[in-house]
Parts: structure tokens; C-alpha cells; sequence
């Protein structure tokens, strides 16, 4: 990773640095996603709401999984090209078209009662 901010010959003597917005977001070193499990009643929600809360950021988007889930279905629903004989122009591209505007919409999603069966 580049950071542009570095340089090995810059010397200072200040015994603290404060880094700015951008070098601390190139600094991050955090997960890309977090998965919480448990029984029911043990605060999963609870938690997640206090982290969605306090995110400093307006593109954020919290979802329960039925609601993701219709949400996803309609996506696909109104992307859905139909198939001709002769030219399929993107069928199989609608799930990375619909990836790509939940991107847009939202840096953040956070999915309560996420579902995940065992098979």
C-alpha cells in the first residue's frame, strides 16, 4: 500500500504526530466484515445497533435479512434482461450490477438476524 503522507527521510523531533482524516483511513487496519452469533436475548442487536449508531458516516444502510432479501429479489427482478435466441446481453452480470449500487448507495451495511443454514 502507497501512503503518500511517509517519507523514511523526514526527521522530527515532535514526540507526538496527529495524523490527518486521509492518513488515518490509510492507516486502518480493520476487518472487512464481522460476523456476531449467539442465542437468542444475548444483546446481538443491541451491539450492532450501538456500532451503526455511532458510524460518523450518511452513506450507511442497516437492513434486517427479509427486508435485504426482497430488496435483492426486486433488484433482480427489474434488471432481469429477457433472453432472446439470438443475444444475451448481461443476464449473468445482474448480481454484480446490483453489488455494484449497494456499493453506491452504502460504505456501511449492517444485516440483523442474518441468516446462514447449515447444509
Amino acid at each position: 500500500m502507497e501512503m503518500p503522507w511517509y517519507s523514511p527521510q523526514r526527521r522530527s523531533l515532535a514526540l507526538v504526530r496527529t495524523l490527518t482524516r486521509e492518513e488515518e483511513v490509510y492507516a486502518l487496519t480493520t476487518p472487512q466484515g464481522l460476523l456476531l452469533s449467539g442465542e437468542v436475548g444475548t444483546g446481538k442487536t443491541m451491539l450492532m445497533d450501538m456500532f451503526f449508531n455511532s458510524l460518523p458516516l450518511q452513506r450507511k444502510r442497516r437492513w434486517h435479512h427479509h427486508a435485504l432479501m426482497l430488496d435483492l429479489y426486486s433488484r433482480i427482478f427489474k434488471l432481469k434482461v429477457p433472453v432472446n435466441a439470438e443475444v444475451d446481453i448481461g443476464n449473468e452480470y445482474v448480481l454484480l450490477r446490483i453489488a455494484r449500487d449497494l456499493i453506491r448507495e452504502a460504505n456501511v451495511m449492517a444485516v440483523d438476524e442474518f441468516q446462514l443454514p447449515d447444509p
